[in-house]
């Protein structure tokens, strides 16, 4: 009976490129949300409105305490917020952080759901921005010319030569 023989070489090769690609893809992953949230809150902070005449902040330290940030990544997401409330005082003598979630709630002084609403293009934007394919090559290039640099600086000629 006839056989066909398939060889595959350089297989190790192929999936320790691809493991590079992933972790490449990662790290631009982790960068793109904490931009993307960083954007959003700027956004937020200095240009959203309020559906109704405003997210009006009486001491305006609630806009100020508004910030983005890469929170945490597992191997099926990488996860970023944009969050308002801290410790500075604002209305009534209180925190922010108190009264933040009170206002969220309120269906006219919403702002932070409203205002990721509005901005969310933007947001997608600078994430397809930072994963583009151009980027990761011209790291992945960085990172080959790095390792080829170290390995020449390793190369010692032998004293025996």
């Amino acid at each position: 009976m006839p056989t066909t023989k398939f060889e595959i070489h350089g297989l190790d090769e192929t999936l320790e490129t691809l493991d590079d690609f992933k972790d490449s893809v990662r790290s631009q992953g982790r960068q793109a949300v904490q931009f993307a949230c960083e954007g959003g809150a700027f956004l937020i902070q200095n240009f959203y409105t309020g559906p109704t005449k405003g997210f009006y902040d009486n001491t305006g330290q609630l806009r100020k305490s508004i910030k983005g940030q890469f929170l945490y990544e597992n191997p099926d997401e990488i996860v970023g917020a944009v969050s308002a409330g801290d410790n500075r005082i604002g209305t009534a003598g209180k925190p922010t952080r108190e009264y933040a979630p009170v206002v969220e709630s309120m269906r006219k002084k919403a702002f932070l759901r409203p205002g990721m609403v509005e901005f969310a293009s933007q947001m997608g934007q600078i994430i397809f921005q930072q994963l583009k394919p151009e980027r990761l090559k011209r790291q992945e290039r960085m990172r080959d010319t790095m390792e080829a640099e170290f390995n020449r600086a390793l190369s010692f000629p032998s004293p025996m030569d």
